[in-house]
C-alpha cells in the first residue's frame, strides 16, 4: 500500500490551502492535483478536522485491468467491510461490458462469506484506472462539507468548506472581528464562528469510515469526543437587507449553536457601521450573467469599502477575475476556484 494511501478530496485551486490546515492538526502531507495525501494514521484527524476537504477515500491497492474483476478478492477487504453490507462499485476510466456489475459482485461475494447484519450504508469502491492498473479505493467520507447546520439554505448558498477556504486564504484565525454585510444565509459567519470556538467540523458526523469494522472506527471516535480547542469568539457581524435571507441565517446559526456568538441584523451594504476595532470583511456579491451589470455592482462595492471601511481588510469573491481592478489597495487575485460549476475569484487587500 501506498505511503500516503488516505486522500482528501479538494475542490481544484484549494490544495494548498487544505495541506496547510491538515499540518496544523498534525498529519504528515502530500499536495497532489486536486487533493492532499495522508498516511492511514491521519485518517481520524483528516475527517474530523478538515474544514476544506470535500471528501475522503482510503486506497487499498493497485489490480490489473486486465484481470478485473478476479483480482478483487486479493485486496485487504476486511479491514472496511462488514458482512453481507451492499457494495456500490464506481468507475473511473475502466472499460469492459458489464465490469461494473461483476466487480461488485466478487465484492459482495467476500463479505457474504463473513456473515452479519445488512443494515448499513453502502460501501462505495472506487476503481481507477491508471494505465495498465486501476486504483482500488473505498470512500471514507462523502460530502464532508456538510456540517449539519444548514436547514435553510438561502439563495446561492456558499458551501461551508469554501467559506473556511476563504478565511484560512483571508488568514482569519478567529483573533480579530468579522463582519459579512452580504450574509446571505449566513455561511461566513457561522464558519468563523466555530473556528474561533475551535469545534471540530466533523466532531458529530457519522462518516462512512465510522461503519468499518477495523480500527479506525474507534480512533475516529475517540478524536471526536477531543475537547474544543478554541476560546471564546471575536465580533462576529452578519447583515443583509433581504428579510428572508436573515431569517435563514439566524436559524442555521441557531442550529449550528453559535447563535449567542454572532449579531445578525437588518440592514443594507452601504449603511453598516463597521465595529470599531478593524479586522476582516467578507463578501460575496450577488451578481448576473452580464458582465456590464456585474461590472456596476463591483464599482460599487468598491466605493463603499473605500468611503466606510478603512483600515480594513477584505475578502471579497468575483465572477471574474478582471473585477479586481476595482477594487481598493493591492489586489491579489491569485486563489480561484469553482463555487456551483462556475469559477470564481478571491479578491484580497487593504483598505487604507
Amino acid at each position: 500500500m501506498a505511503k500516503r494511501p488516505v486522500r482528501l478530496r479538494v475542490p481544484p485551486g484549494l490544495e494548498d490551502l487544505a495541506a496547510a490546515e491538515l499540518v496544523e492538526l498534525g498529519c504528515d502531507v502530500e499536495v497532489v492535483p486536486g487533493g492532499v495525501l495522508a498516511p492511514r494514521a491521519d485518517l481520524p484527524k483528516v475527517l474530523v478536522g478538515s474544514r476544506i476537504g470535500s471528501g475522503v477515500t482510503l486506497q487499498l491497492g493497485h489490480v490489473r485491468l486486465d484481470s478485473l474483476p478476479d483480482a478483487l478478492r486479493g485486496m485487504p477487504w476486511q479491514s472496511v467491510l462488514t458482512g453481507g453490507q451492499r457494495v456500490e462499485v464506481v468507475l473511473r476510466g475502466v472499460r469492459g461490458r458489464g465490469i461494473e456489475g461483476k466487480c461488485e459482485a466478487v465484492i459482495a461475494r467476500h463479505a457474504a462469506k463473513r456473515g452479519g447484519g445488512a443494515r448499513l450504508p453502502a460501501l462505495r469502491v472506487w476503481l481507477i484506472a491508471e494505465d495498465h492498473r486501476a486504483e482500488v479505493a473505498v470512500e471514507a467520507a462523502r460530502d464532508l462539507w456538510k456540517r449539519g447546520w444548514r436547514t435553510a439554505p438561502g439563495r446561492a448558498p456558499l458551501r461551508e468548506n469554501l467559506a473556511a477556504a476563504v478565511l484560512r486564504a483571508c488568514n482569519w484565525t478567529g483573533s480579530e472581528p468579522l463582519v459579512d454585510p452580504m450574509c446571505g444565509s449566513g455561511t461566513f459567519g457561522i464558519e468563523a464562528a466555530l473556528i474561533a470556538l475551535g469545534r471540530a467540523p466533523g466532531a458529530h458526523t457519522r462518516f462512512a469510515a465510522s461503519f468499518w469494522p477495523g480500527d479506525e472506527r474507534g480512533a475516529i471516535e475517540r478524536e471526536q469526543k477531543k475537547p474544543a480547542k478554541g476560546g471564546t469568539a471575536p465580533s462576529i457581524r452578519m447583515s443583509d437587507r433581504d428579510t428572508r435571507q436573515l431569517g435563514a441565517a439566524r436559524a442555521n446559526a441557531s442550529r449550528a449553536r453559535v447563535d449567542r456568538h454572532v449579531r445578525i441584523e437588518e440592514a443594507a451594504f452601504d449603511t453598516v457601521e463597521p465595529p470599531d476595532r478593524p479586522g476582516l470583511v467578507v463578501l460575496n456579491p450577488p451578481y448576473g450573467d452580464r458582465l456590464a451589470g456585474t461590472e456596476k455592482t463591483y464599482r460599487h462595492v468598491a466605493a463603499v469599502l473605500e468611503q466606510r471601511w478603512e483600515g480594513w481588510r477584505y475578502g471579497v469573491l468575483l465572477p471574474d477575475g478582471r473585477l479586481g481592478r476595482f477594487m481598493p489597495g493591492e489586489v491579489d487575485t491569485e486563489i480561484r476556484f469553482t463555487h456551483g460549476g462556475k469559477r470564481v475569484w478571491l479578491a484580497r487587500g487593504r483598505i487604507s
